[in-house]
Order: structure tokens, then C-alpha cells, then sequence
């Protein structure tokens, strides 16, 4: 049996976001800027995507322009013609699932400004909580995996 499978998976960093709505459905479209090298010159391609539904709106509420995201999904045909004629095909990524890898540094400030906030009972017992706190978000900012 032959089949073929259409997935894609790219990780880079959140480039432009608008909020789209169609007779069926809301969502999110963005542009992923994914580094590349090519020829041992670092570039960035632009991928335009699209995420619905449910996964739209937890995709608003956490992620932001220049956060790090990867999304899996597939890619969808997007033929359209000019006004004089000519025939275009492009395509776009329907993002089935996305993963926010970093956060831009404003964000991760306040995150830990906010965190370090409240009376000392507090930060002791979130300190036994969370003995790994600190090094998830040193994690966050290792670009390696990028």
C-alpha cells in the first residue's frame, strides 16, 4: 500500500498574528519566521499559518509576536488568480498542534518579577513546591534546539 502523508513540522519564531473568522470557524493566522542554512549563510523563511477553533484561542492567549513556538500540522493548496489572469499556488500550514518553546525576554521578566511577589510565607512554600523553578526558565532561553 502506498500512501502518502502531508505533515509538517517547523519550530521558529512568531513574525505577524491577525484573527481571521469565516462562515465556519474563527482562528489565528501567522507568518513563522524558521531559520535555514543554506550554503552556510543563516537565513529566515517565512511560513504563513493557520490554526482554528479551540487551538486558536489557547494560541492567543499564551503566545505573542516573537515567541518561539513549534507547530505541527499540514500543508494546504491555496490557488488564486489576478485581475489580469494570471494563475498563482501557495500554500499555507494548518497547524493541528503547537508546543511554545520561549517566551520574548519582556515576557519572561515579568514572569519572574510576578513570581517573586507575595509575603515570605509564600515564597518558601512554592520554593518546596518547585525545587526545579528557576532552571525550566534558564531551560527556556537555551536557543540550541532552534
Amino acid at each position: 500500500m502506498n500512501v502518502a502523508a502531508n505533515q509538517v513540522i517547523l519550530v521558529g519564531k512568531i513574525a505577524e498574528m491577525t484573527s481571521v473568522t469565516s462562515q465556519d470557524a474563527t482562528g489565528i493566522r501567522f507568518i513563522l519566521m524558521v531559520k535555514t542554512n543554506w550554503q552556510s549563510a543563516e537565513e529566515a523563511e517565512s511560513f504563513e499559518c493557520v490554526i482554528f477553533g479551540k487551538q486558536a484561542e489557547t494560541f492567543k492567549q499564551y503566545t505573542q509576536i516573537h515567541a518561539t513556538v513549534k507547530v505541527t500540522g499540514h500543508l494546504h493548496s491555496c490557488p488564486h488568480q489576478t485581475e489580469d489572469g494570471q494563475r498563482f499556488c501557495g500554500a499555507e500550514v494548518i497547524v493541528d498542534s503547537f508546543q511554545l518553546l520561549e517566551r520574548p525576554e519582556p515576557v519572561l521578566a515579568k514572569v519572574q518579577e510576578d513570581s517573586t511577589k507575595g509575603n515570605a510565607t509564600d515564597k518558601k512554600q512554592n520554593k518546596e513546591q518547585d525545587p526545579f523553578k528557576n532552571q525550566v526558565l534558564e531551560f527556556l532561553k537555551d536557543n540550541r534546539f532552534l
